[in-house]
């Protein structure tokens, strides 16, 4: 870490650090819970149409999550691709 941050300077700000997890837990559940809730109303429906959305909503919303989810890793790897210094 010596070549990105200079010695005694914290790689990551702790009440940042505390506010995004917070943030993450909370966006995580909030998309999670209206996930089931648009479930129960499209089941109400029997049209084929609000079923194929329904699938296609749950195929998004797992991509989205496994995307939230794997974010650090991908913007540390851009990271390391786009600083050259860090290479040698």
């Amino acid at each position: 870490m010596d070549k990105v941050i200079p010695r005694g300077e914290d790689a990551v700000e702790p009440m940042v650090l505390i506010l995004g997890i917070g943030l993450y837990g909370l966006t995580a559940n909030l998309c999670y819970t209206l996930g089931w809730v648009y479930e129960l109303r499209s089941q109400s429906s029997p049209s084929a149409r609000e079923r194929h959305k329904a699938k296609r909503l749950f195929r998004d919303g797992l991509l989205a999550s496994c995307v939230l989810t794997s974010a650090p890793l991908w913007f540390g790897f851009l990271y390391y691709l786009t600083h050259p210094r860090l290479n040698q």
